[in-house]
C-alpha cells in the first residue's frame, strides 16, 4: 500500500496489490524454516487478518524477518458455509479443509501488545493445497489466472 493525494491534495492510502485480497480472519499454523536446522513451530496458532490469491496477511507472536520462509497450513472453512464470511476462524479445525503453503515473510512490524503484523506471499503449493485454495478463492472472486495457484 501507498499514499497518494486524492483530488483535494489530501493523503490516502492506495491498494497497490497486483491481487485483491479480502479481509477475512482464518485460523492458521506456521513454521519457520532455517537453513540447516530443523523446522520449528514458532506459535501453535495465530489468525490470518485477509487472504488473497498472492499471499495474506497475518497476527504473530513474534517478529518475523522479511525473506524468511514459512510453511503455512490454513484452516479453510467448509464450502457450504462461505459466501459472504468474514469470520472463518469461528469453525472448528476438525470442520475445516487444511491446505500447506511454501510462504515468504514480505514485511512485519509491530502492532503493539506483543503482536506483529505480518504480510506473506505465497510461493508453493501442493496439488490437493492448490486445488482446495483454488476452488476457495474462485468463490471469493479472488482467483487470478497469473497467480502462483495456476503455475
Amino acid at each position: 500500500m501507498e499514499e497518494q493525494p486524492d483530488l483535494k491534495g489530501e493523503m490516502v492510502v492506495v491498494e497497490s496489490r497486483r491481487y485483491p485480497r479480502i479481509p477475512l480472519r482464518m485460523k492458521l499454523k506456521y513454521r519457520i524454516l532455517i537453513r540447516g536446522e530443523k523446522s520449528r513451530f514458532e506459535v501453535s496458532h495465530s489468525l490470518a487478518d485477509d487472504l488473497g490469491a498472492k499471499g495474506l496477511a497475518m497476527s504473530s507472536q513474534s517478529p518475523l524477518q522479511g525473506g524468511q520462509l514459512l510453511t503455512l497450513t490454513l484452516f479453510l472453512p467448509p464450502e457450504s458455509k462461505r459466501r459472504e464470511l468474514v469470520d472463518a476462524s469461528v469453525f472448528k479445525e476438525d470442520e475445516c479443509n487444511l491446505v500447506s503453503i511454501l510462504a515468504r515473510v514480505a514485511w512485519s512490524k509491530p502492532r503493539g501488545e506483543g503482536r506483529y503484523a505480518v504480510g506473506v506471499e505465497f510461493l508453493d503449493l501442493e496439488p490437493s493445497s492448490r486445488k482446495l485454495l483454488k476452488q476457495f478463492l474462485v468463490d471469493f472472486e479472488l482467483d487470478d489466472m497469473n497467480s502462483p495457484l495456476y503455475t
